[in-house]
């Protein structure tokens, strides 16, 4: 359909997405974009919590050369839909495009929900799998590829793998950057966009500082599952230690009440033999 209008430079953003207002952004934009594709990542905001960058591991904005949309004919992807925001760009990039992430807030997002299901996960990831096969027998994005470890050559990479393959395809996507830093605001106000550039990273750390937060009590979880665990492990092992120690005693006085009865069959017999005297 963008191809059909004719126009050079186009945008897709998800649709619970705010594009903020920056003076003349679509001049500013279409003129980074000769044979590129910018892409931002959402601020994610709340009432209840600072705002954070890089929550949904992904990407809401995308602005590009409609020139270079040719071969772009994948119909198993839908926009906003997983995978579809690695997919876009690297297939993009394969074709020749320059990529680059924006380093400024560019797009805000109401936290919600999630409405993604992990079988429709697995089942883009397959078939990124299989446009990763493809980009690596046309020898294009090899530096981005030797970055899965061989993933997407697997015959049925477990979901373990699919999320190794997707961080490194966010990681990647991510650190990209077109040969000329873009400007958002006009000279004068540089000191501006330095203020806003810093508050990115701001968001970024601070969502990272998150995800270690998450991870860590996640350690601590499996800690206290595992101290629950071996307790458990001891309290069957003491278990087992009384079982030996009755057995034993029971085999003990099973033994004296044998040599009991075989003292009490000889003084039988010795009886008998005194008798017939």
């Amino acid at each position: 359909m963008i191809r059909k209008t004719g126009c050079a430079r186009a945008g897709i953003v998800n649709a619970d997405c705010k594009v903020l207002g920056y003076p003349a952004l679509s001049v500013r934009l279409a003129a980074a974009l000769e044979n590129s594709v910018l892409y931002a990542e959402r601020v994610d905001v709340s009432n209840d919590r600072l705002p954070t960058l890089g929550e949904c591991n992904g990407f809401d904005a995308f602005f590009f050369d409609a020139g270079i949309l040719g071969g772009v004919n994948d119909a198993h992807f839908r926009l906003g839909e997983t995978w579809w925001d690695y997919w876009f760009p690297l297939q993009l990039a394969a074709n020749g495009a320059i990529l680059g992430n924006i380093a400024v807030p560019l797009i805000c997002h109401r936290r919600h929900q999630a409405r993604w299901n992990e079988e429709q996960w697995v089942r883009h990831a397959r078939h990124m799998c299989t446009a990763l096969k493809a980009w690596s027998e046309q020898n294009t994005l090899l530096c981005f590829l030797s970055s899965l470890d061989g993933i997407q050559h697997l015959k049925k990479p477990d979901v373990s793998q699919l999320s190794m393959m997707a961080a490194a395809c966010f990681e990647w996507l991510r650190t990209r950057r077109l040969p000329r830093e873009v400007a958002f605001l006009s000279d004068e106000m540089a000191s501006i966009e330095g203020l806003l550039r810093d508050a990115y990273r701001s968001f970024a750390s601070r969502n990272d500082l998150a995800t270690v937060k998450a991870e860590l009590a996640t350690v601590k979880a499996e800690r206290a599952a595992v101290k629950s665990e071996s307790a458990a492990v001891k309290a069957e092992l003491a278990t087992v230690a009384e079982l030996r120690a009755e057995l034993a005693a029971a085999q003990v006085n099973a033994e004296k009440w044998r040599e009991q009865e075989r003292k009490e069959a000889e003084r039988d017999d010795a009886a008998e033999r005194g008798g017939d005297w």
